[in-house]
């Protein structure tokens, strides 16, 4: 009797190492997934933030170009923060950018 539950008891044990196995495996895939998506963001961020300078080089002396300048610094500066922004104050913002981008393009390119 002594052998029949001590071989019960392997094989539940040898199921539960399997499982934690596999658990294993998966959350390694999990890890290395999210590193793969870590590193494509970043590479986002680096083109996000080269188009950023470029951009503030060519408005900084025009005169209509300062004001978007301002608010991309405006968009950065509050979004950037641990706190996380709100999804109205990016919209709201990000709104405010495009009219202010449009009132230029109107005024630089069109007169």
């Amino acid at each position: 009797m002594d052998f029949t539950r001590q071989k019960k008891d392997y094989i539940r044990i040898d199921r539960e190492i399997e499982q934690l196995k596999q658990k294993e495996e998966e959350l390694k895939y999990t890890i290395e997934e999210n590193v793969r998506k870590m590193e494509r963001n970043k590479a986002d961020k680096t083109f996000a933030i080269e188009c950023y300078f470029l951009i503030k080089m060519k408005l900084k002396d025009l005169e209509a170009g300062k004001n978007i300048i301002h608010q991309l610094e405006y968009i950065h500066a509050n979004s950037s923060n641990p706190g996380n922004p709100s999804l109205t104050f990016i919209e709201k913002e990000t709104d405010k950018l495009l009219n202010l981008t449009v009132d230029f393009v109107d005024e630089y390119v069109y007169n």
